[in-house]
């Protein structure tokens, strides 16, 4: 796994789910900021996602929006105005605890 965090992500761009505190903000967003990548944070805590941004070292690198990971209709709302600003989706990570079961492929995003 120390290799992954060897490489650089400098043009990478991602959306997490509920890394607005520990492993989440540690892992998902704060070593991918500083290696490069740019993040949208989604979550409840807008107090956890503001510390999240102050926490990073590229804060203008992490867009957070505030809204439940269950308003599905509302995720993939955001996501594709994401997409459409930075011009594509890289990476997806789901931190909240919410589970859909099937293929990869055949997962909306």
């Amino acid at each position: 796994m120390s290799s992954l965090f060897n490489l650089q992500y400098k043009h990478l761009r991602s959306v997490a789910t509920r890394a607005d505190s520990g492993i989440g903000r540690a892992v998902v967003v704060l070593r991918l900021v500083e290696k490069g990548a740019c993040i949208l944070d989604i979550d409840l805590n807008e107090t956890g996602l503001k510390v999240t941004i102050q926490s990073s070292c590229h804060p203008q690198h992490i867009s957070i929006d505030v809204m439940s990971v269950r308003a599905e209709e509302k995720i993939i709302e955001k996501v594709n105005e994401y997409i459409t600003r930075q011009g594509r989706l890289d990476v997806f990570v789901n931190v909240a605890d919410i589970l859909r079961t099937g293929s990869t492929v055949d997962i909306p995003v």
